[in-house]
């Protein structure tokens, strides 16, 4: 036979033995095999352990026993040593174990369980006499076997790890007396004790994977490690995308069942009055793909359909209402004014707030104001139902007061927004409950029960026959009411801004804990997360500088439970929305040009 071939085949069989004990991460390649060595030994006694280990580049060796301390080794940091067995009373378990590294790899553990005999002391003077007979033997203390898990293996930065100690002892488990972790452990830097907990919790901001160590020692003082560390990886908090409008307003902002993000606001491109209309469409909430410019538009509001089209209402700057069918790539469909639907009115009158109803039909919130002494006057507020083709099926009286928004449940009551308080509606656009908050409020969202939670100055919840279940002051550190809330699954989901006004700190937990967050700047964003019963869990604060647009905040949560900010910024800005920091100067301080910044959160 070819010895060429011979050779080529006696390397492939080696490789394919080694291939089961490598460490696979990608392009590693260090590969390891296992701890050759007899796997007992007698006390007092040495012998041989050795590792192949083969790497392109340089390779590493620690050799350790576990307990730690357990005998000795002729050299810690080759790829074989002579081990010593220490003394013992009794057969006694223990492990040898090496940790290999490479330049571009590792650290690779491997173990081996070794048995240190006791080798019986000759007893003089047994003679079979029953008065020669030797004491019992006293209990063999157990060490105790160190084990761990935590409760998630993959966080976003700003969140909290817990870990639990799982260890046992033969001995009870009421025997274990310490525990130390170490968070960043580092075997050829030794053991760092970061707490002495026995199920702690821990927030790592920076990204990276994070081993985690355990050593539980029992009362006779015997110890012993996790066999390898805990492995935590902790990702990226959230992504952002900066894009340039000039003095825009953000008014809406809503996902589709593809997670991308659409952004309804206006911007001033030369004076007041010279105000465009824009949507824009953010692919998965990280890039800017498209945005669709639509003259004469001011305080405009959207919805999505189940088609993931669009209808856009507002009011154009000669004072009229309109409605707009858009595609999902905002191309007009049909558009109407209110004028074409109701027919001419002695009051200017604008639609504020669309949504549809079960049936797929539209329902608008038209409001009505007069000039009178050169001041605006409200006149009051109706709601229109209207079929996907802008034909008025029904109309409510004329109400008396100032509206905001409105929102259409699962089962097609309508809730209507205002400054201070709320109001009911059934499909017959009959009033059913009013009630007065005595707050500034934002807008709403309702769950499949009819409960409705609002946020502005106070979080509120109602129930379905419009009783407060619960409220929390919100004012202590929002600035203004342009809060937004979200609801996804069974927690609420809010965003708004913070005013620093001489505090340097705020306490973002208004129930009897505390969550303290330091206030970076005069501006500050914020975005919280309460249970449906009103229990703060938790909030992250970060720096902006949002200029005279501040007030407009506006978030979104979709299908997987990502959250989106929005917000308008310029100058300098810390865009991290965690505890770490990236300023970023966008100039244009103080005149302009502004930013819309866009944020997507991850899930947590």
């Amino acid at each position: 036979m070819n010895r060429s071939f011979i050779k080529i085949l006696v390397t492939s069989i080696f490789i394919f033995i080694l291939l089961p004990v490598a460490c696979d991460r990608g392009n590693n390649i260090l590969i390891v095999g296992s701890i050759k060595g007899p796997i007992e030994i007698t006390e007092n006694s040495s012998a041989e352990y050795k590792v192949d280990a083969h790497s392109d580049t340089g390779i590493t060796y620690s050799w350790i026993s576990n307990p730690v301390g357990t005998g000795t080794f002729s050299s810690t940091d080759t790829a074989s040593t002579i081990f010593t067995a220490p003394e013992v009373e009794t057969d006694y378990p223990i492990a040898i174990r090496v940790v290999v590294n490479s330049d571009n790899d590792g650290p690779v553990i491997r173990s081996l369980d070794v048995n240190v005999l006791d080798v019986p002391d000759d007893e003089p003077g047994d003679d079979g006499d029953p008065g020669d007979d030797e004491d019992p033997p006293e209990p063999q203390n157990h060490p105790p076997q160190a084990l761990a898990h935590s409760e998630m293996e993959i966080i976003a930065g700003w969140h909290t790890f817990q870990f639990t100690d799982d260890s046992t002892d033969e001995d009870g488990d009421d025997d274990i007396v310490k525990w130390e972790w170490d968070f960043t452990y580092d075997v050829g830097g030794g053991f760092n004790v970061e707490s002495e907990e026995q199920n702690p919790e821990i927030r790592q901001y920076e990204v990276g994977i994070y081993p985690v160590m355990l050593r539980v020692t029992d009362s006779a003082g015997l110890s012993d490690m996790l066999d390898e560390p805990l492995l935590v990886e902790i990702s990226e908090i959230a992504t952002y995308v900066i894009s340039e409008r000039r003095h825009p307003q953000i008014y809406e902002m809503i996902t589709d069942s593809r997670g991308d993000v659409f952004i309804l606001g206006v911007a001033n491109l030369e004076g007041h009055l010279n105000v465009e209309g824009y949507l824009a469409k953010y692919s998965k909430g990280e890039s800017l793909e498209w945005i669709k410019i639509y003259d004469e538009m001011i305080q405009p509001d959207f919805t999505i359909t189940v088609n993931e089209d669009f209808y856009i209402c507002g009011r154009s700057t000669l004072g009229s209402g309109f409605i707009m069918h858009v595609d999902s790539d905002g191309n007009i469909l049909n558009e109407i004014t209110s004028e074409e639907i109701t027919g001419d009115s002695q009051y200017v009158s604008g639609y504020y707030s669309i949504d549809t109803n079960p049936s797929g039909n539209i329902v608008v919130l038209e409001r009505f104001r007069q000039l009178q002494n050169e001041t605006w006057v409200e006149k009051g507020f109706n709601i229109q139902e209207l079929t996907p083709d802008f034909e008025l099926l029904k109309q409510s009286e004329l109400f008396p007061g100032y509206a905001t928004s409105l929102f259409i449940s699962e089962s097609g009551s309508i809730y209507r927004s205002g400054l201070t308080g709320f109001t009911k509606y059934n499909e017959n656009m009959e009033s059913l409950w009013g009630v007065y908050t005595g707050s500034t409020n934002g807008n709403i969202v309702v769950d499949s029960d009819e409960n409705v939670y609002s946020a502005g100055e106070k979080l509120i919840k109602f129930n379905s026959d419009g009783e407060i279940d619960w409220k929390i002051n919100l004012r202590e550190f929002i600035w203004g009411y342009r809060t937004d809330i979200d609801l996804y699954g069974n927690r609420l989901f809010i965003a708004g801004n913070i005013r620093n006004y001489s505090d340097s700190e705020v306490d973002m937990d208004p129930g009897p804990g505390t969550q303290i967050h330091e206030l970076d700047a005069s501006d500050n964003a914020f975005v919280s997360i309460y249970s449906l019963d009103g229990e703060h869990e938790d909030s992250m604060v970060w720096a902006i500088n949002p200029g005279s647009h501040s007030n407009h905040v506006k978030s979104a949560v979709d299908l997987d439970g990502n959250m989106y900010v929005h917000k308008i910024v310029y100058g300098v800005n810390d865009l991290d929305p965690g505890a770490g920091t990236n300023l970023i100067d966008l100039g244009g301080f103080p005149a302009g040009p502004y930013y819309s910044a866009l944020w997507k959160i991850f899930p947590f």
